[in-house]
This record gives structure tokens, C-alpha cells and sequence, in this order.
């Protein structure tokens, strides 16, 4: 069995290795892994990263071996070749990612503010439209209340003022009848008509 403590005899441990003997590979780990984990912390800055791609480096090293049945001559050099090369692949695909969240963010934050312009354009044309109710009867405007204000449904109207949907269906087109006559834009009305559901 190798000793710990001194210089490792590379012949003997790949011999060990190809042999598939798990002490072998526990060794390699204890021969570089906390430089290998000082090398990628200092490349990604991030404990938990390092240590993932210094396993995935042992793992990759461990398959390599028992794959093609080769151990490399100088096995510190290519376990180190293998930390850098995962390291910046890491970077890369980190890249990738903040880029892409950058993307989903600027989407995010543009899909609010356009709905909360197209709220401030709502809330104006049902202001303007309201201010109209001046020109219509009593019944009328609960009429156009419980609808377009309070979002009740015809049926939810009809139980509230204690009359039937057909009357409710009436009231509704004779207001908008009078809006529109009275209203300059016309735009206005269709807006109203357009997002409510008859």
C-alpha cells in the first residue's frame, strides 16, 4: 500500500488504478484534491462550484481510466488541465445563463410597464366614459355601474336590481346608444364595447 505522507510512485498507482482498485483512486483524491479545490475556488469564486467540478474532474479521470484502460503519465497535470478546462466551461455556461436571465428580466420588467401603461389608458377612457353618465337614466347607469365598473356579469346585474337579463341586455344598448351620440370620440365607445364580453 502507498504511504500517505510520501512522494507518490506513479508506476505502482497506475498499475493500481488499471487494476480498478478503488484505494488507488482514493489515493489520487487525497494526492490533489485540495489543490485542485484551491485552484478552482480561485477560478470560480464559489465553494459549492469548486467542489462540483473537482468531482466531476475525479470522475471524469476515474471513467477515462477504466474506459480506455490508460492512465495518464503525469496524472497532477492532467487532473489540473481537466479542473481549468469544467472551470471554463462552467464560466461559459454561466454566461449563458445571466445572459438569458438579463433577457427574461428586461422581458419581465418591459411586459409591466406596458401593462401598466395600457391601465392608465383603461382607467382614462372609463373616467371619460363615466363622466357621460350624466345623459343617461337612473336604470342606466346602474346599469352601466354594475357592468363596466363593478364587473358584474349580466346575470350577476339582473339578480342585483331584481329585473331580468333581457331588461339588463336593454338598458345596456339604449346607454350605449346615448354615449354615443353624446360622446366626441368615438374611439372611446368601441374601446368599452370591445373589452367587455356581451
Amino acid at each position: 500500500m502507498l504511504d500517505n505522507n510520501s512522494i507518490y510512485n506513479n508506476e505502482e498507482l497506475s498499475r493500481q488504478l488499471l487494476a480498478g482498485e478503488q484505494a488507488a483512486l482514493a489515493q489520487v483524491f487525497r494526492l490533489f484534491y485540495k489543490r485542485l479545490l484551491f485552484f478552482a475556488f480561485k477560478i470560480t469564486g464559489h465553494q459549492m462550484e469548486a467542489e462540483d467540478i473537482v468531482q466531476e474532474a475525479f470522475i471524469n479521470f476515474w471513467n477515462n481510466v477504466r474506459n480506455k484502460q490508460s492512465v495518464p503519465d503525469n496524472m497532477e497535470g492532467y487532473l489540473f488541465r481537466t479542473v481549468r478546462n469544467l472551470c471554463l466551461n462552467h464560466a461559459q455556461r454561466q454566461r449563458m445563463m445571466d445572459e438569458k436571465n438579463d433577457v427574461i428580466t428586461r422581458e419581465f420588467y418591459e411586459g409591466v410597464r406596458q401593462r401598466m401603461e395600457e391601465l392608465a389608458v383603461m382607467e382614462h377612457l372609463f373616467y371619460e366614459i363615466k363622466k357621460q353618465f350624466v345623459h343617461l337614466t337612473s336604470a342606466q347607469v346602474q346599469v352601466m355601474q354594475h357592468l363596466y365598473i363593478d364587473g358584474l356579469s349580466i346575470s350577476e346585474t339582473a339578480e342585483r336590481m331584481d329585473t331580468t337579463a333581457v331588461n339588463i341586455r336593454n338598458h345596456k344598448a339604449r346607454a350605449l346608444e346615448r354615449l354615443r351620440a353624446v360622446l366626441e370620440q368615438e374611439l372611446l365607445l368601441l374601446t368599452l364595447i370591445f373589452i367587455h364580453s356581451f
